[in-house]
Parts: C-alpha cells; sequence; structure tokens
C-alpha cells in the first residue's frame, strides 16, 4: 500500500509565527520580512509585516495558532477585534492577511469576503484568510519554506496501512460443498388411512443431537490491518464491501450467553458490507497490528471469486484496495423420496441447499472420511 504523507501543524504559537515568516518572505521575495512583536509590546493586529517585492505599502499577517486537539476555530469577534487593532498600525497597511491552523470554515470565509468588501469600500486595508489546509497547499508550493519546514523541523507525518486476511495474504483460497437432493414425489401404495402424511421440504425430523453443526457450504475469513506508516492511526474504521453476489454474510457470537458482548464488525445483509470499527481503547502505533473478529460468508454455488473492496477512513487518512477470495465448491449428490396420495402430483425436483452435515446423511452418504470435505 503506498505511503502517502501530510504536514503536521505547529505544535505552539511561536512555531508558527516563525513557519508563517518564513513562507511569506518567500511569497514576497522579501528576505528582511520581520515579526512584530516582543513580550510585553502590543502589535496592533499584525504579527509578522514587510513590503513585498514590487509593492510599495506594508502588508501585515495575524496569526492564529488554534489547538487541534480542542479542534479550536477562529470567531468573527476575533476577526472584528484584530482588523480595529490593525488600523492603529503605522504606516497604514494595504493588507492584512490572517493565517490559522485552524481547519477550513465555509462560514468564516464567507463572512471575511463580507469584511473584505466593506474594507475596500471605505479604502481601508483589505483582508483575506488562509486555513492550513491553504497553508500546506502554499508550504508545497515553496520549496524554500518546505525544505525548512519539513527536512530541518521533521514535520511530515507518513501514513501507511496494509490491510489482509488473518494469514496475511490478499488473496486467499476457500473451498464449499453444498447438497443437491433430488426430491422424487411417488404415489403412496396401501390404505392412506394406516399412513402419516410426509413432512414438507425443508421440516427436519432429524433430533437434536443428531445435528453436528457443520456448515460446509459457508467459509469464514478475519480481516488484519497493519501500521506501515511512522504515524500513530486512531479514531478509523474499515468498510467491507462484496463485490459479487452471495447468500449470506453473518458473524456469530462469541458468547451467547453473554448480554453486552463488545462487537467490532456490524454487517448489512441487505447492502452486503460490513463495517469494521476499532474498540474505542485501541489505537495502532507504527508496526502494530489488529485482527477484527471472523466474518462467515455464504456464496452461491456458481461462485469463483469473491472480491472485497475495503475502505479505510480516519481522521487523518483515507485508503482504499481490494482483497480476494477465489472460491471452488463442489456438490453432494442425495436422494430423497416423498409419498403422495394422487398420482397427478407425481414429480421430481432437485433442489440445491447448504449441506449442514448430519449423522444421518453421514451414514446414507458413505462421507465416513471427513477429510474428503
Amino acid at each position: 500500500m503506498q505511503i502517502s504523507q501530510q504536514i503536521l501543524k505547529p505544535e505552539n504559537r511561536q512555531d508558527f509565527e516563525s513557519l508563517c515568516k518564513k513562507l511569506w518572505g518567500e511569497i514576497w521575495e522579501c528576505p528582511e520580512i520581520k515579526k512584530n512583536w516582543r513580550r510585553g509590546q502590543k502589535q496592533n493586529g499584525v504579527d509578522i509585516y514587510w513590503i513585498p517585492k514590487w509593492e510599495q505599502q506594508y502588508f501585515g499577517i495575524q496569526c492564529k495558532w488554534k489547538d487541534e486537539y480542542l479542534s479550536a476555530q477562529i470567531t468573527r469577534s476575533e476577526i472584528d477585534n484584530e482588523i480595529k487593532r490593525a488600523e492603529l498600525f503605522e504606516p497604514s497597511l494595504a493588507k492584512l492577511y490572517f493565517a490559522t491552523t485552524a481547519n477550513k470554515d465555509a462560514d468564516i470565509e464567507k463572512y471575511i469576503r463580507t469584511k473584505n468588501i466593506e474594507q475596500i469600500k471605505k479604502w481601508a486595508f483589505g483582508i483575506d484568510i488562509y486555513f492550513w489546509e491553504d497553508l500546506v497547499d502554499l508550504i508545497k508550493e515553496n520549496e524554500n519554506t518546505y525544505n525548512y519546514y519539513i527536512n530541518s523541523i521533521h514535520f511530515l507525518k507518513k501514513y501507511g496501512i496494509e490491510i489482509a486476511f488473518s494469514t496475511g495474504e490478499q488473496v486467499i483460497e476457500k473451498k464449499v460443498y453444498f447438497l443437491k437432493t433430488k426430491y422424487k414425489y411417488k404415489r403412496r401404495i396401501g390404505n392412506p388411512l394406516f399412513h402419516f402424511p410426509e413432512m414438507p421440504i425443508g421440516y427436519n425430523l432429524y433430533p437434536y443431537w443428531d445435528y453436528k453443526w457443520e456448515n460446509y457450504s459457508e467459509f469464514d475469513f478475519a480481516i488484519k490491518i497493519k501500521n506501515i506508516g511512522t504515524s500513530q492511526l486512531d479514531n478509523f474504521k474499515i468498510k467491507l464491501e462484496f463485490v459479487w453476489d452471495i447468500k449470506d454474510i453473518y458473524r456469530y457470537s462469541s458468547n451467547i450467553f453473554s448480554k453486552e458482548e463488545y462487537r467490532d464488525c456490524y454487517i448489512s445483509k441487505q447492502e452486503k458490507i460490513a463495517t469494521l470499527e476499532k474498540p474505542t481503547d485501541k489505537f495502532l502505533v507504527p508496526q502494530d497490528s489488529f485482527s477484527f473478529q471472523d466474518i462467515y460468508c455464504i456464496p452461491n454455488e456458481n461462485n469463483r471469486e469473491l472480491k472485497i473492496n475495503w475502505f479505510f477512513l480516519s481522521k487523518d487518512y483515507n485508503a482504499n484496495w481490494q482483497l480476494i477470495v477465489n472460491i471452488s465448491s463442489a456438490t453432494i449428490d442425495n436422494e430423497k423420496i416423498i409419498l403422495i396420495e394422487y398420482p397427478e402430483e407425481e414429480r421430481e425436483e432437485t433442489i440445491i441447499e447448504n449441506f449442514y452435515l448430519t449423522k444421518e446423511l453421514e451414514k446414507k452418504l458413505n462421507l465416513n472420511d471427513k477429510t474428503s470435505l
């Protein structure tokens, strides 16, 4: 799986202001660019300033570092206050940029555009805003800043995942069996008053202890995820989409007597989709792995390949790929006679159904050698 890269946000206000100074110094082509503050002094709404190349007035930058863990956002009142303060900057500004580590906010962008028109109409400085997504684009477009921030400070986040079956493979082989039963409806011979009626197809008279409860028409698999990147993965889930038609997908309860059992697998049979969610206290550090609960699948008897599209979804990183199950199937021939009362009801029907092995079938079909299944 190809590793993608994402630039980390600065961890504090000072680092963020240094980044903005380096970035706009390159954009404006002005190595003399300066920070406009010292502890205990007023900034007048401007953290960084200088005259860009080919300009004749000062441009200012107001840096708004926001705590990523609190998901803090820049507010309208902050913008209004900083504009008022920037009006006191001398000499007057031609433009004021807001730079923030907050993620994009369409409402604030609209508010900035509205305020910008108001400023222009009264012949004041214009304003604009750069959210973190905008800053990342600028960093990637400006080589010196990129090298300074990435190579020197190592603020590069590398994500990579490997999703496979629990065996570590992305293609596995499975074999299933189906019971092909020929039902022969034949007229009963003799006095019908002394006969009990036959049970309909699907009704089972086998006692509970006669069942071995082995469904040879199903196969199971488990999904394993491994963090092959250099950054921790949190708050993730995996969506499995079954491409080809299947009869059924489900999971067994690990404890049928437990009222509150944790699940990391949720299945929609109608949509043939499974969602795997990590336990709430689980995270993946680099090179760590985690296996989800088993999923059981019953294919159609003519399936030869089952494609499973997976989608990894998280706050910081998304990816998708495909797993494949190669299926080989065989049918076990069986025959059953159903007695009827009227000759016009005589017929034959062949039904292919799931193969649940019972002692009676085992004896009838001479399946003493289990290794043959």
